[in-house]
């Protein structure tokens, strides 16, 4: 049967759980730390869609961290990263029925919503499919916030990854670190 656990982030499995690389924005060799253009690759792996609104790497973070992604001054406007499929259209760990979760540490000190969500996709967001996603309340404190969820569809055969979405829904000043995506129902 499975087993659940709440950490293994420790000893040897450390490390081959999380699918998303650099969750915790400290990787950034193209050095973009504060902007507000659009569709541009900022701290590695991450992309900023087509919005107008800042986003700032950010040394306001919980224990642990060094570092977070500042969103400002447009909602709805989502960062997102791509986690590559073995091969086009072929579903590799990600197959119909496993579940996975995805989560992260995220404050907004007005108060405001934000969305985590995941789709297959190609190219930036061409031909998504098996779309999904669950909205959090956030306020001034630290929060761990995580979204479960069941492949229920293959991706198609032209898709090349499953993204990840981090997605504001104010314009209120919102910061996320520590984002993973790992399989099971329990965030380590």
């Amino acid at each position: 049967g499975d087993i659940q656990s709440t950490s293994q982030n420790g000893g040897q499995l450390a490390g081959f759980r999380n699918q998303i690389i650099n969750g915790g924005f400290d990787i950034n060799q193209r050095n973009i730390t504060d902007t507000s253009a659009a569709n541009i690759y900022f701290a590695d792996r991450w992309f900023k869609g087509n919005w107008s609104g800042r986003i700032i790497v950010s040394e306001t973070v919980p224990n642990g961290f060094h570092r977070s992604l500042s969103f400002s001054g447009s909602a709805d406007s989502p960062v997102y990263q791509t986690v590559e499929l073995p091969r086009t259209g072929k579903a590799g760990p990600y197959a119909v029925g496993t579940t996975w979760t995805l989560s992260c540490y995220a404050r907004c000190s007005s108060g405001g919503d934000i969305r985590l969500a995941k789709r297959f996709i190609n190219d930036i967001a061409k031909n998504a499919t098996d779309e999904s996603a669950q909205t959090f309340t956030l306020n001034a404190d630290w929060q761990r916030i995580s979204f479960t969820f069941t492949i229920s569809s293959a991706p198609n055969a032209a898709n090349t990854g499953l993204q990840v979405l981090i997605v504001p829904l104010t314009t209120n000043e919102v910061f996320v670190t520590g984002v993973q995506l790992e399989p099971g129902p329990v965030a380590t």
